[in-house]
């Protein structure tokens, strides 16, 4: 197998009192509704939480608050 994808939703994110362009990005493994049954059962569980110091990276999650997302684990290669 030469990569793991699971599914995740945006589920919050909050801006730091120290340092306003920081954000803090929560997310969550998709278990919930009728088209995740079968992807809930195989997907990978947890939680994925980023500390985020690029702006625009950060607006992509916070655009996409409450929505699902893919992540794709792979190894990264020693040039990346």
């Amino acid at each position: 197998m030469s990569a793991v994808q699971a599914r995740f939703y945006v589920a919050g994110y909050e801006r730091t009192s120290w340092d306003p362009s920081v954000t803090i990005v929560k997310m969550q493994a998709v278990s919930r509704g009728e088209h995740n049954k079968n992807w809930a059962a195989a997907t990978p569980s947890g939680q994925i939480q980023m500390t985020i110091r690029n702006e625009s990276a950060a607006g992509w999650f916070v655009d996409r608050l409450g929505k699902e997302v893919s992540v794709t684990f792979r190894q990264a290669e020693d040039d990346e």
